[in-house]
């Protein structure tokens, strides 16, 4: 990184290089590049959803109810990293008001929304004048930088598809946002400040938000790291004890029937999943190790069984917008209907509406699926029966072996431990809702799941969101609006929900 500013400040304006990365201070079982990283030797911490429950309970142990959480425990994390629409503005708010530098439009579409008299334009959100300048800037009080997400320009120029490239920047420019991420064609830019397309007051406007947090970073007075700070703060014995403390706050005790949980130690604990054994043991626990095939002991001989089980994606590097088997089967049909786009009609395949096939473009954005989730078809199947038999879906531990497990040691004696990369759905079917026990997690460790099973630790986190209880409430569900309450069987666990070992 030295070296690299060495050659920054060299150039002819000096400006530091900033590095920038996307997540890798959580615990993610399925990091991948472009949404993630693994933790690596940072402090691990749960994902978003975890930092929220965390808040939440803090609120909670405090005002004895949980609403919009405890913003102290967010800035514990802070501090160690650095009508419907309306309400999507809340957390941009709540950004502004902290003093965030930053702020992405990502690639939604205003569909249908007209919000305090404003009919906003069916455009890509960072080509929007009425969303950047209008709403953020204008109405919302914020002066940072807007940094697009990346290919805007040529993949996902939603509303614009039949603009030229120059045609998008202009838009994109003049519009408000300051930063093309994925696009660095300089001479596009000032050929069009040349045509007068682009003001040249306007990159200088972009120019200045962009140096600024970067000026109050002390970064043009001196840009370099100490190399022995960097390895004394980074992973620091502090630092790892305030992402252990999330861990444990984020936890949510979903159910613990006949007071399963705390154990009162020294039981014989079969372990299943993403759990370490040598830490079960550690604890004052016997273990039978159900991840080592060598083990001689099964699930009936144990006390209680403790399993850490989870969903991920598979099987979509496969995918192709334009293959008629995949993106182009006529029997998967998109439901998703936005006028005057391609492909968005509510009755084409998914891959009409990729670039590639709506307008012609040499490749196709979404091959491989290379950003993460399931096969577009199958992003509604979240419960975990349905999941067990998607193809783009695995659940692990197997979904047959974990009721096999519970079968052996019953039920009643069974400590699930699921991890919510999404409001995942503990349907009936599943047999999960029968545990004795189940925990919600946002990314843990052994370590932190043992303070609780054990006692160390009351749990406390409450739910960032309310869980179905059926498939159906899924479908029936207004994506856009939180919680089930509109659906038949509404939810299963709502928003806030979480019990401690005294309830």
């Amino acid at each position: 990184m030295n070296a690299i500013q060495e050659k920054s400040e060299a150039t002819r304006l000096g400006i530091p290089a900033l590095y920038k990365s996307n997540a890798r201070n959580h615990i993610d079982p399925q990091a991948r590049a472009g949404i993630n990283e693994s933790a690596g030797a940072f402090s691990p911490f749960p994902k978003e959803a975890g930092i929220a429950a965390a808040a939440l309970g803090e609120q909670a142990l405090n005002d004895g109810e949980a609403t919009d959480g405890d913003m102290s425990v967010v800035e514990d994390f802070a501090e160690v990293m650095g009508d419907a629409f309306g309400y999507h503005l809340k957390p941009f708010e709540a950004a502004i008001e902290a003093g965030v530098s930053s702020i992405m439009p990502y690639y939604g579409v205003p569909v249908d929304v007209t919000y305090e008299g404003v009919d906003y334009e069916e455009v890509g959100m960072a080509f929007s004048d009425q969303i950047v300048n209008g709403l953020l800037r204008d109405q919302m009080g914020f002066d940072g930088y807007v940094n697009s997400d990346t290919g805007i320009i040529n993949e996902r120029a939603w509303g614009l598809e039949d603009a030229t490239v120059p045609e998008r920047v202009a838009a994109a420019i003049n519009g408000g946002t300051d930063t093309l991420s994925g696009f660095n064609d300089v001479a596009t830019i000032t050929d069009l400040v040349e045509a007068d397309l682009v003001s040249e007051e306007r990159v200088t406007l972009a120019a200045e938000r962009l140096l600024t947090p970067m000026f109050q970073m002390g970064l043009f007075e001196n840009p370099y790291v100490d190399p022995e700070v960097a390895t004394e703060t980074v992973g620091s014995d502090e630092n790892l004890a305030t992402a252990l403390d999330l861990q444990r706050k984020s936890t949510v005790l979903l159910q613990n029937e006949d007071s399963l949980l705390p154990l009162k130690g020294g039981e014989t604990v079969y372990v299943l999943g993403n759990v370490d054994a040598a830490e079960v043991a550690a604890s004052g626990f016997d273990v039978i190790d159900g991840n080592n095939p060598d083990e001689q002991r099964t699930a009936a001989d144990a006390d209680v069984a403790l399993i850490s089980m989870t969903a991920r994606n598979v099987n979509t590097g496969s995918y192709v917008s334009n293959d008629p088997a995949s993106g182009l089967n006529p029997e998967h049909t998109n439901p998703s209907v936005i006028d005057g786009f391609a492909g968005l009609d509510g009755q084409s395949p998914y891959g009409a509406a990729d670039a590639c096939v709506a307008t012609g473009a040499a490749a196709c954005t979404d091959n491989g699926l290379r950003f993460g989730g399931s096969l577009p078809w199958e992003s509604s199947v979240i419960d975990f029966s349905g999941m067990s038999e998607a193809e783009s879906w695995e659940v692990t531990p197997g979904l047959d072996t974990v009721q096999q497990v519970m079968a052996e040691v019953g039920a009643e004696n069974t400590v699930l431990d699921i991890y919510f990369r999404q409001p995942f759905v503990l349907d009936e079917e599943s047999g999960l809702r029968d545990a004795g026990a189940i925990l919600a997690n946002f990314g843990n460790t052994t370590a932190s799941l043992m303070d609780i099973v054990s006692g160390e630790f009351n749990p406390q986190g409450k739910l960032p969101f309310a869980l179905a209880g059926t498939p159906e409430a899924i479908l029936e569900q207004n994506s856009d609006t939180p919680g089930y309450e509109e659906t038949t069987d509404g939810a299963l666990f709502p928003y806030g929900f979480g019990l401690s070992y005294q309830d």
